[in-house]
């Protein structure tokens, strides 16, 4: 066991992994905060999300799984001020190697299950963010200003049981988003 256990840190010294180009990383884009008669929504798209070795594991069968948190906070003088809101919720994407089409799971819309028989198709469904109900309007006091944050989990590849506890400080492509954020002003809207 200790020498597989070194043979892995050589291995990890001599073969680093390659960094992410700027460009590749996975982010958000087109952060925007809507409100409708009732709900505050939440909309954006990922860019980047997914890598060749994602895709691979896909088409070998493995579903991805993109879990996002959000955190909606009314501002405060001088701080983050209080927090309103908290959601966490999962994409799920699977390909169905015998029927060859792609499953996507929405769980924020009540787990709506969508098939795609094209690729391009499912990860646009997997990207999009569209209508995330975030809390009820009567929570937001108007004339005030909020901050809603976003990340995601898109990726842990881990290590074989029992080489986690020989080698803790290894990660092993980990594909995750940082918190973005975007901040408004609510203005009620008298009918």
């Amino acid at each position: 066991m200790l020498r597989i256990a070194a043979f892995l840190l050589l291995l990890t010294f001599f073969f680093p992994t390659l960094p992410v180009r700027a460009d590749d990383a996975a982010k958000f884009i087109d952060l925007t905060a809507a409100v409708s008669p009732s709900t505050l929504l939440f909309y954006a798209k990922l860019k980047h999300s997914l890598t060749g070795d994602m895709r691979e594991g896909l088409h070998s069968g493995l579903p991805l799984t993109f879990t996002f948190t959000i955190k909606l906070h009314r501002n405060a003088r001088g701080g983050p001020g209080e927090l309103v809101a908290e959601h966490t919720f999962q994409h799920v994407i699977s390909y169905d190697t015998l029927t060859d089409d792609y499953h996507v799971h929405l769980e924020e819309h009540n787990n709506r299950n969508q098939v795609f028989t094209d690729a391009a198709s499912a990860e646009n469904a997997l990207n999009t963010l569209s209508g995330v109900p975030i809390t009820n309007v009567g929570r937001l006091i108007p004339n005030n200003t909020y901050t809603l944050r976003i990340k995601a989990d898109l990726y842990h590849k881990s290590l074989p049981p029992g080489l986690e506890s020989i080698l803790p400080f290894l990660t092993w492509d980990d594909r995750r988003i940082d918190w973005q954020t975007i901040e408004f002003n609510y203005q009620s809207v008298k009918p």
